[in-house]
C-alpha cells in the first residue's frame, strides 16, 4: 500500500519501482488468508471480519444439521451394472480417454495403486486444429502459467486444506441457501 492511498497486489516483488519512501505498508497474502478492499468505503478489510461476517450472515450449522444426509444412510444403487467388455473401446472414445490417459494415468493407477505422475504444462495441441473428433470441453481451456511449487502437503497443512469430500448441490456464495448447506 502506498503513500497516496493506492495498493498493489502482484504475484513477483518489483512490478511495478516505486521509490521506498512511497511505501505505507508491505505484505504478502498468507494460506488462508482473504484480501479485500472495499471501494465504497475506502478501506481494506481485515481478513478476520470479513470471515466473521461472512460465517454469521446465515444460521449454517442450523442449515446443516437439517439437511445433512450421511452416505450410509443412503440406499444402496438399485442395480449394478457388469462391465461390457464390448464396448468398452466405445465408451472410453465418448469420454475422451486417450491411449496417453490408459498407459500414464490409468495404468499405473491399477497396477501398482500409486498416483500417477504428470506436469502442470500441456503441449497438447488446441483442439480447433485437430483432425481428430475432440469433446466440447477440449475448445474451452485456459492456459496457466507453469510454476515449479511444491505439492499440497494436507496433512502438515491441516489449518487451511482437508482432505473431506462432501457432495451436495452447491449454490453461490452470492445466494446461499439452507438446501445448499449439506
Amino acid at each position: 500500500m502506498t503513500k497516496d492511498d493506492r495498493v498493489i497486489m502482484a504475484s513477483e516483488v518489483g512490478v511495478l519501482d516505486l521509490p521506498p519512501e512511497m511505501i505505507a505498508q508491505k505484505g504478502r497474502l498468507q494460506p488462508g488468508r482473504m484480501f479485500l478492499i472495499d471501494t465504497e468505503q475506502g478501506r481494506i478489510v481485515a481478513d478476520e471480519e470479513l470471515k466473521n461476517k461472512v460465517a454469521t450472515e446465515h444460521p449454517y450449522q442450523v442449515w446443516l444439521n437439517r439437511n445433512h444426509v450421511l452416505l450410509e444412510n443412503l440406499p444402496g444403487p438399485p442395480h449394478v451394472h457388469e462391465p461390457d467388455h464390448q464396448t468398452v473401446l466405445q465408451r472410453q472414445q465418448a469420454f475422451g480417454y486417450t491411449f496417453e490417459d490408459l498407459r500414464f494415468i490409468l495404468g499405473p493407477m491399477a497396477n501398482d495403486s500409486v498416483q500417477p505422475l504428470g506436469s502442470m504444462g500441456t503441449d497438447t495441441p488446441l483442439a480447433v486444429l485437430s483432425n481428430k473428433p475432440q469433446l466440447l470441453y477440449n475448445y474451452f481451456k485456459q492456459l496457466f502459467a507453469q510454476v515449479t511449487n511444491p505439492p499440497i502437503d494436507p496433512i502438515r497443512e491441516e489449518i487451511i486444506t482437508s482432505t473431506e469430500t462432501m457432495s451436495a448441490r452447491r449454490a453461490t456464495c452470492s445466494n446461499p441457501h439452507p438446501k445448499a448447506a449439506a
